[in-house]
């Protein structure tokens, strides 16, 4: 049984790229993916925010696909509980 992989496409800030991840291997580039199984469009902050932790950054970005392999992907990679409070906290909306 091969391992599953998840493509993910990126817009925020004018930029477009890609990440293909899984069976213990990534790829990233620029540009569109050929299939991506989930798009992810916001601010750097969010996006980063939404990807790593979930939370308020997941709702303020838009999300286009398979939302559940945000969830999968995110379980892939435990965060210390310090760096995931700081993932937050950069996401944090100002004022």
């Amino acid at each position: 049984e091969g391992a599953e992989t998840i493509v993910l496409q990126i817009h925020n800030e004018r930029h477009s790229n890609w990440l293909r991840i899984g069976g213990g291997e990534s790829r990233a580039g620029r540009g569109e993916a050929e299939r991506a199984d989930l798009t992810i469009r916001g601010s750097a902050p969010d996006v980063i925010g939404a990807i790593a932790a979930g939370g308020e950054a997941e709702e303020r970005v838009e999300i286009d696909g398979d939302r559940d392999a945000l969830t999968r992907l995110r379980n892939w990679v435990e965060l210390p509980d310090r760096l995931r409070a700081e993932v937050e906290e950069t996401a944090a909306p100002v004022g």
